[in-house]
């Protein structure tokens, strides 16, 4: 019986120590007039190229918990119609999370170029191992 209680203080510790070290993001997709986007994804891509995805839900809102302290980039896109075409929407934003923080970052929609593509392009560093 010590020896389960030993190891489920063990675990409820360890649980614990990741849950303080570790950030959050959330925020709501917006497109034209400052509307909420329902499905729009989400995306959070580290240095590595490593990512993490979502999808809005109806009221425009979008989370990454338990993220790792690093620099990201987080990307929305959303297609709509306009005169029976397909009209692509992308936003992007980098951002810097630190241990513990919670950031709430709103995502504004806009027509997909090629230059704000280009722009959109995951960050990439050179990392030695």
């Amino acid at each position: 019986m010590k020896i389960l209680s030993t190891l489920f203080l063990a675990i409820f510790l360890t649980i614990g120590i990741f849950a303080q070290n570790s950030a959050s993001v959330s925020g709501l997709v917006l497109i034209d007039d400052h509307k909420p986007v329902e499905g729009a994804k989400v995306t959070l891509t580290n240095v590595l190229g490593q990512t993490l995805t979502t999808q809005t839900d109806s009221n425009g809102k979008y989370s990454f918990a338990n993220v790792s302290a690093g620099k990201y980039q987080i990307t929305a896109n959303f297609s709509v119609t306009v005169n029976n075409q397909l009209s692509p929407r992308v936003a992007f934003n980098q951002i810097q999370l630190e241990q513990n923080q919670a950031i709430t970052m709103d995502l504004n929609l806009e027509l997909a170029t090629v230059s704000n593509l280009r722009r959109s392009m995951p960050i990439r560093e050179t990392v030695n191992i």
